[in-house]
């Protein structure tokens, strides 16, 4: 994705830190950020008030992250962002994973087994993709994997429109049980006639309220 990023546009690294962002940079990309400090979590805070954009991937469950080590606790990708996120508008559920009934993707289970649905495996058709937004109108299907849920804030003077969401028949499963579940056909029996939809990505525009009425004392 890189590679294909950088034969585009100027793309280069920040430090994980995130003790000082570029004043050249005209995008960030954030990908399962872990363990921000309350500095890194400013430093974006301030970086979004001065108008720079922020394009933020955080989902309850990385497919593809490392397990933690024994005895060590797993911790959520964007946990630390929570507060962040409200103060512009916006909820993150970082301890829950949406189940769909109808967008659950068939997967293999390997030689000799039949295939079976994951519902925690979305392919997200065109009915869940917003036609009116440049990021979702020209797409036909979108792939998520254990995804998080997004909610606007009652209230906040920011913007907030729905990119992607669910099918109506999708519900809220936590993380913690999520993770216990080996065998997908588990994750039919836990639906149980859901009936909601979820957004699943939003855009985040207009006046912003900053988390921080000072720089944090490091």
């Amino acid at each position: 994705m890189f590679e294909q990023l950088d034969q585009l546009y100027d793309v280069r690294w920040v430090s994980e830190e995130l003790d000082e962002i570029e004043s050249d940079i005209d995008l960030l990309m954030l990908v399962q950020p872990e363990n921000l400090s309350e500095e890194a979590i400013y430093t974006l805070d301030q970086f979004v008030m001065g108008g720079g954009k922020l394009l933020l991937f955080i989902d309850p469950k990385a497919e593809t992250a490392q397990p933690p080590a024994e005895g060590e606790a797993e911790t959520q990708a964007g946990e630390s962002l929570e507060g962040l996120l409200k103060s512009w508008g916006v909820r993150y559920l970082a301890d829950q994973v949406v189940v769909d009934e109808a967008y659950g993707l068939t997967i293999s289970m390997g030689q000799g087994l039949p295939p079976v649905r994951h519902l925690g495996l979305l392919g997200v058709q065109s009915d869940g993709l917003n036609p009116n937004e440049v990021a979702s109108a020209e797409l036909e299907v979108l792939n998520f994997a254990s995804s998080g849920v997004l909610l606007p804030v009652e209230g906040a003077n920011s913007e907030f429109n729905a990119l992607v969401w669910s099918s109506p028949y999708a519900q809220l499963l936590a993380l913690d049980e999520y993770n216990q579940i080996q065998d997908p056909t588990e994750l039919m029996h836990r639906v149980d006639a859901a009936t909601d939809s979820y957004i699943l990505a939003a855009r985040i525009s207009g006046a912003a309220k900053s988390a921080f009425e000072a720089k944090p004392q490091s």
